[in-house]
């Protein structure tokens, strides 16, 4: 080993040793947090090692270790890439059940962990749900204008005739209640339209991953030449 290299080598160890930061792998895991019971589980996996490569990422699940089944439609790719001394990780379960709600657990090989919550929920156990106004006819906003009481202005007004001289008539006026649906405010639908699209974003860059990881580990086992 030359002068040099030695001198790197005590270089990195000194700058481990004050700021033990730096060389601790950076990790995050992301992807799908509510899902109804039969769609797809998307997480994605992003470990980085310091100085090195991560060797290896594992998959946790209410902290047993799993790993592809073809049984269990249970599908992990990963892929190194030299470049960003990372590795990319997906665990994709194709058709979630109630059993897959918990908490998942990426882990590079130094041991740098992240977890993740996935909540499944029981489309069955929705149907079969009461309401809390069971039993209560539901009333539609006609119906409901219509038990509103009317509003009745009664005003005097005096009139001077030549034939009975001054009088007192009575005008009465009915008005009936509106109803007009109520209107939203256009900067809260904006929101609201601005949150549901950034969850579709969310959702969409995880697949797009999955999908390009997918892809490399697919041509490099067919032996074709990756797409630049």
């Amino acid at each position: 080993m030359t002068g040099m290299a030695l001198l790197l080598c005590y270089s990195w160890a000194v700058l481990c040793f004050l700021s033990p930061t730096v060389c601790r792998s950076a990790i995050d895991l992301s992807g799908t947090e509510f899902v109804y019971q039969g769609e797809a589980i998307r997480l994605l996996c992003n470990a980085t090692g310091m100085p090195d490569l991560p060797e290896d990422v594992d998959w946790f699940f209410n902290g047993h270790i799993i790993r592809s089944s073809v049984q269990e439609e249970i599908i992990i790719t990963k892929f190194l890439s030299p470049e960003t001394k990372s590795m990319l990780s997906t665990l994709e379960i194709e058709r979630s059940k109630k059993k897959h709600s918990g908490i998942y657990v990426c882990r590079s090989t130094d041991f740098a962990v992240k977890s993740h919550h996935v909540q499944v929920i029981d489309t069955q156990a929705l149907r079969h749900v009461s309401s809390p106004f069971h039993g209560i006819p539901t009333v539609n906003s006609t119906n409901l204008v219509n038990l509103l009481p009317d509003i009745v202005v009664t005003t005097d007004r005096q009139e001077d005739n030549s034939y009975t001289g001054p009088q007192t008539t009575k005008s009465t006026r009915i008005f009936r209640p509106s109803a007009e649906k109520p209107k939203i405010n256009s900067d809260d639908f904006k929101r609201m339209q601005y949150n549901v699209l950034k969850q579709q974003k969310k959702k969409l860059k995880v697949e797009i991953m999955h999908f390009r990881l997918m892809n490399k580990k697919l041509r490099k086992e067919l032996g074709l030449p990756n797409e630049d």
